[in-house]
């Protein structure tokens, strides 16, 4: 397994997604596995933010190539919109992510999504658990 870099991961990533090097952001993010890399993700938000990306998918509002589009009640966005509210690369990296693996995993979920290999299906089973393990977490049995 070849390390990745961790040196001025935050620059290095933004640059790679502003010239759009695909390769260089496979270099830098890893190999990628959509439904893991969505579960980490939604481990980050909070029950509010897994309800409201739930009911965006739903009304048919969660969109790709672009985190935002619209206003008010005719807003549209991305995954990682709905859940962390950013609207820009530079938004999202700036997160403070409890880890760099954390944020490669919000960085391939953002590219998968966009890329196709990240579907609301996908999304959909993802949220399911993770809402079930907000309503569960104090659950004496569990």
């Amino acid at each position: 397994m070849v390390p990745l870099p961790t040196l001025d991961l935050v620059p290095a990533l933004h640059d790679a997604f502003v010239r759009g090097d695909a390769a260089e952001l496979d270099a830098l993010l890893g190999p990628a596995d959509p439904a893991a890399d969505l579960r980490a993700l939604l481990s980050l938000a909070d029950a509010p933010r897994l309800h409201r990306l739930r009911d965006k998918l739903y009304d048919g509002r969660v969109v790709a190539h672009c985190f935002r589009r619209g206003a008010g009640a005719a807003t549209e966005g991305c995954v990682a919109f709905w859940l962390t509210g950013v609207t820009s690369v530079a938004e999202l990296l700036a997160l403070d992510f409890p880890s760099d693996d954390h944020r490669r995993a919000a960085c391939r979920s953002l590219r998968a999504w966009g890329d196709g290999t990240l579907t609301r299906d996908m999304v959909f089973a993802g949220l399911e658990g993770a809402i079930w393990d907000t309503v569960h977490t104090d659950d004496p049995l569990g």
